[in-house]
């Protein structure tokens, strides 16, 4: 049986980015093994070390890592 796909997008600068992937982390925690979840980050300003602390707050949740944009 294939998984219903739900995308998610977030949408936050370097001053979020802590706020941000605690919200990420307990989405992932309580989502539902039922669905596959897509998830999208736009940014404008995000580092490279802010990304690297995001990947490794959810590296362990089975979900296709995250498309990070910047707009």
């Amino acid at each position: 049986m294939t998984k219903t796909t739900i995308p998610v997008f977030f949408s936050f600068n370097r001053n979020y980015c802590l706020p941000a992937t605690v919200a990420i982390h307990s989405m992932l925690k309580y989502a539902s093994k039922d669905y596959h979840y897509d998830l999208s980050i736009l940014h404008t300003d995000l580092r490279e070390k802010d990304q690297q602390e995001l990947f490794k707050a959810i590296h362990h949740y089975t979900i296709t890592p995250p498309h990070i944009e910047l707009y």
